[in-house]
């Protein structure tokens, strides 16, 4: 899929055809590449990945991405100039100023290929003819524009007809996003929360159905322990598996409304679980003894002090039935907002969603 051309015009560009270009390695494992061939006032950019995805490069004066000219492309949009004011979407803005021209991205069954030619003073930005630039770089999910999966910066050296093969050896991208860690975590999440939990209630609910003892306890009760402590155990693990998913793609801890929501989800989660061990008694058992005779005064206050001891022993089963439904209520929300994210990163046909 060829992109169309944009018709800026190129003139003054110096004659660069019998020069070839200088190649960086970006990232190893999707062969992702950085090839640059100068002059004295233009630069041609090239850059490869084996991946379908939407690709983006440009100069950055301290390598970050806030505050930088981008260049993305995609089959979708063709090849654009992009001022970048935030890390969210909304902050990416095209460009007033199109100064790219030869822009080309072709896709096939090798991956995908952008490249485009600029000035390097266009009036915008000024990049030297010669010496060390900062590239900053990313690749997406999809051809859609959006988040990246794996992005980096990479500092190359310019100079006219300057050509040289990068090795690629210890190169590392700044980030990427763990797939499978990620998979884990959504399936593991649902199973706690979407599973396990609601089961749990469902055998407090019926318990008239499994009013029978094992090992001297009602079969319900069994049931209630076992199902909502596994899901207490899985959703630690949810927990683990997003934290290393974020600390691997190097990116920042519990700033977005489903990591938040998560990790007060787990709070309450195990003050639910503190809250079970405090269970109150249902009351005092008074055992009547004939020829007592202080026994209906000692009655009268057993009597006294296991009404209190009901009073308490209801109110926590309220409080009990009530925090246990909310964090269904929140699960099933996290469930969603995090099988749309997913749907974001990975793509609305993920394989998550046929699991």
């Amino acid at each position: 899929i060829l992109s169309p051309n944009h018709s800026v015009s190129a003139e003054g560009e110096d004659d660069a055809s019998s020069c070839g270009f200088s190649e960086y390695v970006l990232d190893e494992m999707t062969s992702t590449k950085l090839k640059i061939r100068s002059t004295e006032t233009h630069m041609t950019v090239v850059m490869e990945t084996t991946e379908k995805v939407w690709l983006g490069a440009g100069v950055s004066e301290d390598g970050l991405m806030v505050g930088s000219i981008g260049i993305m492309g995609s089959p979708l949009i063709g090849v654009n100039k992009y001022d970048m004011f935030t890390r969210e979407m909304d902050g990416v803005v095209i460009s007033n100023e199109q100064s790219l021209v030869n822009t080309t991205f072709t896709q096939d069954d090798a991956g995908s290929r952008m490249e485009y030619t600029q000035l390097l003073m266009d009036g915008v930005q000024e990049v030297p003819s010669e010496g060390n630039v900062i590239f900053i770089w990313g690749i997406g999910y999809t051809n859609i524009l959006g988040l990246h999966s794996l992005w980096g910066s990479r500092e190359v050296n310019l100079k006219p007809c300057q050509q040289f093969v990068d090795s690629g050896e210890g190169v590392e991208s700044s980030g990427r996003l763990d797939k499978g860690m990620l998979k884990a975590h959504s399936i593991i999440g649902t199973i706690a929360f979407g599973a396990l939990m609601p089961l749990g209630i469902l055998a407090s609910s019926f318990r008239g159905y499994f009013d029978y003892e094992i090992c001297s306890r009602k079969t319900w009760y069994l049931f209630h322990i076992i199902l909502m402590s596994s899901s207490a155990l899985l959703a630690i693990v949810t927990l683990a598996l997003a934290i290393v998913a974020k600390n691997r793609s190097k990116g920042t801890h519990f700033k977005r409304a489903h990591e938040i929501v998560g990790l007060m989800l787990l709070i309450v989660v195990f003050l639910q679980v503190l809250f079970a061990f405090f269970r109150p008694n249902k009351g005092p058992k008074h055992e009547i003894v004939d020829g007592d005779e202080d026994f209906d005064e000692e009655k009268e206050k057993g009597e006294e002090k296991g009404k209190k001891r009901i009073t308490v022993r209801r109110m926590w089963e309220i409080g009990h039935k009530m925090l246990g439904f909310a964090i269904i209520l929140v699960g099933s929300y996290q469930i969603k907002s995090g099988l749309n994210i997913y749907d974001f990163f990975f793509g609305a046909t993920s394989d998550l969603h046929a699991w």
